[in-house]
């Protein structure tokens, strides 16, 4: 459920985010990542019939923050270097999914099951913190 609905959802949020200026476009990822891992998080039983609304949120928001970040790169990388920064934010989000992911483990092991899907909303929050931030004083080109 989680990864169909992010493959749908990846065409839409793509038309929508091409009309947005591209810090907007990683604010609304942010929040929708925020949305649908904080849903997932507080779930009771994650196999319930009611869990299906908290997956979609969390295909749609995944996706969402992937996207806006590569468009986001692309958009900013400087003509010079423009081949080699995707390869560099490549190393450092796999370095940090495989941080975060040490991290959720720990925290499944240490204190509870749905630890992972309470950590991201906060990590993603603060990402959004951060947008939001540079949107109002450091916003780049518009397109």
């Amino acid at each position: 459920m989680v990864h169909g609905t992010a493959l749908v959802w990846a065409g839409i949020f793509g038309f929508v985010a091409s009309r947005l200026q591209r810090v907007t476009a990683l604010c609304v990822a942010m929040a929708l990542a925020v949305l649908g891992y904080a849903m997932f998080g507080i779930l009771h039983d994650p196999n319930a019939k009611s869990a299906t609304v908290a997956a979609m949120s969390l295909g749609i928001g995944q996706i969402s923050a992937i996207l806006s970040s590569q468009v986001l790169i692309g958009q900013e990388a400087p003509r010079e270097i423009c081949r080699s920064v995707p390869g560099a934010y490549g190393f450092f989000g796999a370095a940090r999914i495989l941080s975060v992911s040490g991290l959720g483990g720990f925290l499944f092991d240490q204190w509870r099951p749905v630890a992972p899907f309470l950590l991201m909303p906060v990590a993603n929050a603060m990402l959004l913190i951060w947008a939001l931030w540079v949107r109002q004083f450091a916003p780049g080109s518009p397109r």
